[in-house]
């Protein structure tokens, strides 16, 4: 009798552990998700942002999570994956434990403070399958809420017909009064940079490294330009800048050339020059 009441007392407690582990599983993929985090608390569009989760979840990789980025002004109004205000980022990954990340590009929206949303409309489990807005409000800490807003930069301002007017006429008034550093007052970092080229070889761009040597050689051999229009095209989301064509005059001859060039967006300086005749 006391070999079946403690086979029966075992049976019982593998029982109880059973129910409170499934009670445990079930109020965990019941529960809100945490709070997803920024990497970056600002950024333009076009850059790269890493979203992650700030603890472990119930999602499974399996589970396709979908990530929104919502205006946080209108984020109380926005309840569903069908509203066209929520912009949807991407789809995180999940590992064995439950962390996940989402690599993605800051999409062209309007700038402001912007927070995620989240959803699974797949998974099996019908508790998941809710929108969830993540509110900075719920946020455990300080720290955790600003990680939870990321504020769009309004990138124009660096990047637009008049600053690249001023930032063009200005490196070519540099550039024929023989000026020292032209590369550092006036060209995006060697890591921002595409090209210059010029009617003397415009197969292959002169290399970076090498502008400023380039620059005094130029003007050595008489070659003096002014800036007679720029005319701004649009903006290119990566890499990310803003595209114009111009015209120019070559002192002395009077023969007009032109050329395409961007600005980048981020720094506010050149990134892209072709002249094609001077």
């Amino acid at each position: 009798m006391t070999v079946v009441l403690h086979r029966t007392g075992l049976a019982v407690l593998i029982a109880l552990t059973s129910l409170i582990a499934a009670e445990a599983a079930h109020s965990v993929r019941g529960s809100k998700p945490p709070p997803l985090l920024f990497s970056k608390v600002t950024a333009a569009p076009g850059t790269y942002v890493q979203i992650r989760t700030s603890a472990r979840t119930a999602f499974r990789p399996r589970d396709r999570v979908h990530v929104y980025l919502i205006e946080k002004t209108i984020a109380a109004q926005v309840r569903s994956f069908a509203d066209r205000r929520a912009t949807i980022l991407g789809t995180l990954s999940f590992n064995s434990r439950g962390w996940g990340q989402l690599r993605t590009q800051v999409p062209r929206l309007r700038p402001g403070d912007y927070v995620l949303a989240l959803g699974c409309p797949t998974c099996a489990d019908r508790s998941m399958r809710r929108f969830v807005v993540m509110s900075p409000a719920t946020a455990p800490s300080e720290a955790v809420r600003r990680r939870m807003i990321i504020r769009i930069e309004d990138d124009r301002l660096l990047c637009n017909r008049t600053h690249s007017t001023e930032l063009l006429a200005g490196f070519l008034s540099a550039f024929n009064h023989a000026e020292a550093d032209l590369v550092a007052r006036f060209l995006a970092a060697e890591d921002r940079w595409i090209w210059w080229r010029d009617p003397n070889d415009l197969q292959e761009p002169v290399p970076y490294r090498q502008l400023d040597f380039h620059f005094k050689n130029l003007h050595q051999m008489g070659i003096s330009i002014s800036l007679i229009e720029l005319r701004f095209g649009g903006f290119r989301v990566f890499p990310h800048q803003g595209e114009f064509t111009f015209r120019i005059q070559r002192a002395g001859s009077g023969v007009v050339g032109n050329g395409k060039g961007a600005t980048d967006c981020k720094t506010g300086r050149l990134a892209l020059i072709t002249i094609d005749t001077w």
